[in-house]
């Protein structure tokens, strides 16, 4: 579906005529079953959710592998933060975090905590080894952190 969406609509101007909006630059295909407008206030009780684990090796450089690569700053906030105040300002509160046990995974409870300060319910589900993107939402599942119902 992506593929054939991407033959049709090349630009911003073409996502706006062609597709239903969902947020700032953010657009879905509608379809008989998705009327976005129709479940908007539905769709913010999901929870989102951000695969925050690996080792970020590629950018050791910068984070002198004393921090997690979603904490690196920009502008005087994490880069992750840009995302999570995207999700924010449309209207979701609920948000999950799969990070690793290491200091890196700590970096980011540290600065999102229980989301009191953002205004979120911020939960954690934090994989005892590596276990890969598929292996952690499958140990958040098994943990209860998330349901099969997330973004």
């Amino acid at each position: 579906m992506i593929h054939e969406l991407l033959k049709d609509i090349s630009n911003e101007e073409d996502m706006r005529k062609n597709l239903v909006g969902v947020g700032e630059h953010l657009y879905t295909k509608p379809g008989q079953d998705l009327k976005v407008e129709d479940h908007k206030a539905e769709a913010t009780k999901l929870p989102v959710v951000f695969a925050m684990g690996g080792s970020g090796s590629r950018l050791v450089h910068v984070t002198r592998d004393s921090f997690s690569k979603h904490m690196i700053p920009v502008n005087w906030q994490p880069l992750s933060k840009y995302t999570f105040d995207a999700w924010r300002n449309l209207g979701f509160r609920e948000f999950r975090f799969l990070i690793d046990n290491t200091h890196r995974g700590n970096s980011i409870t540290e600065y999102y905590g229980d989301g009191l300060n953002f205004g979120t319910r911020n939960v954690y589900s934090v994989e005892p080894k590596k276990l890969g993107s598929g292996g952690a939402v499958k140990l958040a599942l098994e943990n209860n952190s998330i349901d099969r119902n997330f973004l």
